[in-house]
């Protein structure tokens, strides 16, 4: 009886040990957003570096610091637009564009690092769904995008294929045909060039009386 307890002990460890090991595994399964990996961060730094040198060689604050614009002057022949406008204007759209990055910054660090906003705000179902564009290409292509290319494929087998191997299949069968004549005896061609004679004297005969 003692062993008979012990085994049911150890059945419900194993039981429990089992569930544990799914409540784990479904805890691995959620997603949740984090940082890319090395071979996708790598080139977004150096993007975002470049991006900062774009900016600096062309900052929009008097002509000398139009690096880029003099550099592309010859390309565009002179013909690109310039917009009239104010130091402080530009001053202003500056910081406009400065303040903007620094409240997404914050409203994203707010999100996901602190949660302190409910992210259910902004990841709405259409951009959870990458606005729905891979669930419509495997919808199209598992449907009518399927059968249109069975439509065409089947198309090109029987008519295409059929029209090219019809024609070989034609010329195949003349050749044949004619191969016959090619047989190295010399009444065989003395004949042909009889009934070649025979044919152009005729021609010659009915265009003298025409």
């Amino acid at each position: 009886a003692g062993d008979a307890g012990d085994a049911g002990d150890a059945g419900d460890a194993g039981d429990a040990g089992d569930a544990g090991d799914a409540g784990d595994a479904g805890d691995a399964g959620e997603i949740h957003p984090h940082e890319s990996p090395w071979t996708m961060t790598l080139p977004l730094v150096a993007l975002a570096f470049l991006s900062l040198v774009g900016g600096f060689i062309q900052l929009p604050f008097s002509s000398s610091t139009k690096r880029l614009e003099h550099w592309l002057e010859p390309a565009t022949f002179h013909n690109e637009t310039h917009l009239h406008l104010s130091s402080s204007t530009l001053w202003i759209l500056a910081l406009l564009a400065l303040v903007s990055v620094a409240i997404g910054i914050g409203v994203g660090i707010s999100t996901y690092l602190k949660e302190k906003i409910d992210r259910q705000i902004f990841e709405k179902p259409s951009l959870v769904n990458a606005w729905y564009f891979d669930s419509a290409v495997s919808k199209f292509m598992g449907g009518s995008g399927s059968k249109a290319f069975t439509a065409v494929a089947k198309f090109d087998k029987e008519v295409i294929d059929g029209a090219v191997d019809g024609t070989g299949q034609i010329v195949k069968k003349t050749a044949s045909i004619l191969r016959r004549s090619q047989n190295g005896l010399v009444r065989t061609y003395a004949l042909g060039i009889g009934i070649g004679a025979v044919g152009l004297l005729i021609w010659f005969l009915t265009r003298t009386t025409l």
